[in-house]
């Protein structure tokens, strides 16, 4: 994902030099009649672009933290599960064995 913007970054500023180099007026006005330079307005689009960029490297890096936790919890889990598998089917064993006495008991 980071690469396609910075592919999208770098054909903003390609197309800003062709602009700039093909003679095109590289200054346009905007609704107040104030005279902009296109290439300070694609600078500013690209520091946005790049402050986007850091917020999405910064999710990515708590999200990441998050997945090794659930998946340390996970792991966790699992044995756990396991234990408990193993201690029903003692228990399990446990019944039969006392079933197996009573009804010798009651013989």
């Amino acid at each position: 994902m980071i690469s396609i913007v910075a592919y999208k970054i770098a054909i903003i500023v390609l197309v800003a030099g062709l602009l700039g180099a093909s003679g095109t007026a590289v200054c346009y006005h905007d609704q107040q009649g104030t005279q902009i330079s296109k290439a300070a307005d694609l600078n500013t689009q690209i520091g946005s672009l790049q402050s986007q960029i850091d917020n999405l490297n910064s999710q990515i890096s708590k999200l990441n933290a998050q997945i090794s936790q659930l998946q340390t919890l996970n792991n966790q889990l699992g044995g756990n599960n396991s234990q408990l598998i193993t201690q029903i089917k003692q228990l399990g064993d446990q019944l039969s064995q006392y079933q197996y006495q009573v009804s010798r008991l009651e013989a």
